[in-house]
């Protein structure tokens, strides 16, 4: 309470004290009665000492009140207590470059955890970035969910080919009578050889409707789409190249329009070039396209083609498939084929959705061994931190205050891995498309986008939290802490504990998951390369050869045969033989006849059929197949007319003569064993190739004689100990020695082989990739958990040693936690993968998904890496100074 004085009657006291109340103002108002008081008395003793003081003193004295009064203002906030408040960007900004600091001072712990999260968040952001490009992002075209593939299916089929092309009299009709589609078009795929400009290639090429493009809404770049009279019989022949092949053969000629090209011994004009950016449907045969032409569907023929179409706007698939099953349709009765509408998304995937997903899964799990073990490397560091957290919270810092920044150092570290990981996911991709697993529609579209960066941006932040929430929580209410000394100690609660145990055995357990399943696939792919494949194909090459109109005669393509193969003979180095032969074992390739078979009556409803190849005389010797009975061709064949000779494989002869006794049995080509046409006899069985993969079980298959049926297109086959590259050349010039308008590839035949089992190599060293990161991050945890372990009983430790216990019982002690939790990791594991490696069954041959030897390997390896992750913090242990530990106790 201010005092009260006795001021003399003047008016400029009056004022003065006036003044100095108006001044007071300025100061805060816990220090403003004060401040009152102490000027009030000031101007009270100078009025005191003189009543009559002259106006001017009156004057100098409130000049000096105002500025001490602002002094007083700043002095009171520079000494007020720091208030708790709300968080703000200036307190995130001072946690962060507090966080940066501290990493900075610990470079080794922070090389680990942000290299262990770029792995985690690089692995998940690489095989989201496949599952984005297959199967989440949309086809190329403008409403590509409209787009449907009208299949044939034939009815009761139970073969591998349950839908597929169809015959283009099926294709006439049902694009007459439909009312759903708009258009509804067909493909026809061939390779064309461009010849006549440097030496000849062979091409990918689509006959197609006119109205191919359009369907899919694309227009060329250059030029124009085909002209509706374009597909008519009377119509000069008309292309459209893709924009790869107008850069790469014509070097992006701007005079490309209205050019002559040869393709196959016939001229086309060019009319268009399509768009940079063009994908063709990958669910057709070719995945890439380089010509167009009109498909012309009025001239008669029994090739088969594939049919594309586009829903109308408001019709429904299903709608769309009930329009097509009330078609009646004589061509489809006939062979009864009914249609089967399959959107162009579905077809084109195939069977790679449930794999990729299953490899995201895995990964998944990945990304959670790094985000436990992130969060034990951090509990782990926690033992050379209580004293500063001890200290903060001595000067007032709150739980809150300390979990938040616990939490944005978490986050930090989260972020700088998931930086590093998208850096890591680029390459990846980048390695992924040029090894190309071959078995993966749409590999070229597999990007980082932004809807990539924004699984990895949520990844990222979720990891964040969840490895910094569990120390955040530990570090924020440490409990029991020393401020004396050199060193502050805490004891951590039990649930801490066990959160730390849990993570552990979290870790080991998905780590074991991927290895057994890593051990399933390694163990299956060994016995697929394993497989006998019925033939040698080491040092064999070949050329495919298809002959243009040229050789439209069988004589004429006898002949063509006969003299490459004899140019061949003399003139390929390191020769040990040669033969011909239309379909390779691993091609895939086939070629199918009706058949009878005397004295062999089939079941009601089957009809006989054959896979049959023409192949020379040494055929069979070039590629190391092993006669089981009988013969192979030899020249003594070639005098026959027409096929009388036959050769067939031990799965051919066991179907239909279970008595083994095939040789000398006829059968004829055709319907019916009264048809015309001569018999032919089995000369001579072959032990059985895999025609089309070494996973595929041997399928019945028979031989012709090339010299008695022969045909426009064959294969080259040469045995030769000479270098592949020399000999690819003896077979180019070989070939244009003959004629040089024919393109040659040559490839060797162990390539093939190769190519055949590409897609279980990739699925298998993918996992093996996860599984060995996961047992790196595994070996990690338990580390980091050991280290926590020491670090927390480092003076227990010392005392022991002080007491007389042996450094070998210090560090069984250790060891021994650190095997409980793996063992017990372990046995989750297991019980785990038992029920997980089902989804693996698809992937395996000649493995079930209980095989144990793959269960035990896993233990094995796991349980090994868990010795030596517990031996190194446990021999650290030993080497505590039981001295200066009794000193400090």
């Amino acid at each position: 309470m201010t005092p009260s004085y006795d001021w003399p009657p003047r008016a400029g006291l009056r004022m003065s004290r006036l003044l100095v109340r108006a001044a007071s103002h300025i100061v805060p108002h816990p220090r403003r009665s004060d401040w009152i008081e102490e000027w009030e008395a000031e101007l009270w003793h100078l009025a005191s000492r003189n009543p009559r003081t002259p106006i001017r003193s009156l004057i100098g004295f409130i000049r000096g009140v105002i500025p001490h009064a602002v002094w007083e203002r700043k002095r009171f906030h520079r000494l007020r207590p720091i208030k708790q408040t709300r968080p703000d960007m200036s307190t995130f900004v001072q946690d962060i470059r507090f966080a940066v600091r501290t990493f900075i001072r610990n470079p080794s712990f922070t090389l680990v955890v942000v290299i262990t999260m770029a792995l985690g968040i690089g692995a998940s952001t690489t095989i989201f970035s496949v599952v984005n490009g297959v199967l989440l992002r949309p086809l190329p075209y403008p409403d590509s969910d409209r787009l449907v593939v009208v299949a044939g299916t034939l009815e009761g089929r139970q073969g591998r080919f349950p839908t597929g092309p169809i015959f283009p009299t099926v294709f006439a009709e049902w694009q007459e009578s439909n009312t759903v589609f708009d258009p509804m078009v067909a493909v026809s795929e061939w390779t064309l050889d461009l010849v006549g400009e440097g030496d000849p290639r062979r091409l990918n090429a689509a006959g197609v409707s006119v109205g191919f493009l359009p369907m899919l809404r694309v227009s060329p770049v250059v030029g124009r789409n085909f002209a509706v009279e374009e597909d008519l019989p009377a119509a000069g022949p008309v292309a459209i190249v893709s924009y790869r092949l107008w850069h790469s053969h014509w070097g992006g000629d701007p005079d490309i329009l209205g050019k002559r090209i040869t393709l196959s011994g016939k001229p086309y004009t060019v009319v268009g070039v399509l768009p940079r950016d063009f994908r063709y449907p990958e669910a057709l045969n070719f995945d890439l396209v380089d010509i167009l032409y009109p498909y012309q569907l009025n001239i008669p023929t029994q090739d088969l083609i594939h049919a594309l179409a586009r829903l109308r706007d408001g019709v429904s698939l299903s709608q769309a498939q009930d329009a097509m099953n009330a078609i009646e349709n004589a061509s489809a009765q006939r062979r009864g084929l009914r249609s089967n509408l399959i959107p162009l998304t579905a077809h084109t995937i195939g069977d790679v959705g449930p794999r990729l997903k299953l490899l995201l899964g895995a990964v998944g799990f990945l990304l959670l061994i790094a985000s436990a073990n992130v969060a034990n490397l951090l509990l782990a560091r926690a033992t050379s931190r209580t004293r500063e957290i001890a200290l903060r919270s001595a000067l007032g810092a709150s739980r809150a205050r300390i979990a938040r920044q616990l939490l944005t150092e978490s986050l930090f570290l989260s972020i700088v891995g998931g930086a590093v990981g998208v850096g890591v996911a680029a390459a990846a991709i980048q390695v992924l498309v040029a090894v190309d697993p071959g078995n993966l529609p749409r590999l070229t579209e597999v990007s980082i986008d932004g809807t990539v960066l924004g699984f990895t941006l949520l990844i990222t932040l979720a990891t964040g939290v969840i490895f910094g929430a569990v120390p955040a929580a530990q570090l924020a209410n440490i409990r029991g802490i020393s401020l004396a000394g050199n060193d502050a100690r805490a004891t951590t609660t039990r649930v801490g504990r066990q959160v730390r145990a849990t993570l552990v055995v979290a870790q080991v357990a998905l780590a074991l998951m991927l290895l057994i399943g890593a051990s399933l696939l390694i163990e299956s792919f060994v016995r697929l390369q394993n497989v006998d494949p019925g033939f040698d194909p080491t040092d064999v090459s070949f050329a495919s050869i298809i002959l243009n109109d040229r050789y439209e005669t069988s004589e004429k393509q006898l002949v063509f045969f006969s003299s490459v193969l004899d140019r061949v003979q003399q003139t390929v180095p390191g020769l040990v033989s040669a033969g011909v032969v239309t379909a390779l074992p691993m091609s895939g390739d086939r070629w199918r006849a009706p058949i009878a078979i005397e004295g062999y009556t089939p079941p009601e409803g089957t009809r006989l059929g054959m896979d049959f190849a023409q192949v020379s005389e040494d055929y069979f010797t070039t590629i190391g197949a092993r006669v089981v009975a009988g013969r192979v061709f030899t020249t003594q064949d070639r005098t026959s007319n027409g096929p009388t000779s036959l050769v067939v494989n031990e799965a051919f002869a066991r179907q239909y003569w279970p008595d083994g006794n095939a040789l000398g049995r006829r059968l004829k080509i055709g319907r019916s064993v009264d048809g015309p046409g001569p018999w032919i006899t089995v000369v001579g069985i072959v032990a059985d190739m895999n025609q089309r993969g070494l996973a595929e079980a041997s399928e019945p298959e028979t031989y012709l004689f090339y010299h008695q049926i022969p045909s426009d297109q064959m294969r080259i086959v040469v045995r030769s100990s000479a270098e592949f590259s020399l000999v690819s050349q003896s077979m180019r010039r070989a070939v244009w020695d003959i004629d040089s308008n024919i393109p040659v590839e040559v490839v060797a035949l162990r390539d093939q082989v190769a190519g055949t089992i590409t897609g279980p190599r990739f699925y298998t060293t993918l996992l093996l990739s996860f599984a060995a990161l996961a047992l790196v991050l595994a070996a990690v945890g338990i580390y980091g958990t050991m280290s926590y372990v020491v670090g927390e009983r480092r003076r227990e430790m010392g005392i022991r040693i002080a007491l007389g216990a042996a450094a070998t019982s210090v560090t069984g002690l250790v060891v021994r936690q650190g095997l409980l939790l793996a063992a017990l990791g372990m046995v989750v594991g297991i019980g785990g993968a038992a029920v997980a490696t089902r989804l693996l069954e698809s992937f395996l041959f000649g493995v079930t998904t209980t095989d144990p030897l793959a269960f035990v390997l896993g233990v094995v390896v796991l349980g090994g890496v868990a010795i030596v992750a517990s031996y190194i913090p446990a021999r650290r242990a030993t080497l505590v100074d039981p001295v200066q530990t009794l000193r400090a106790e």
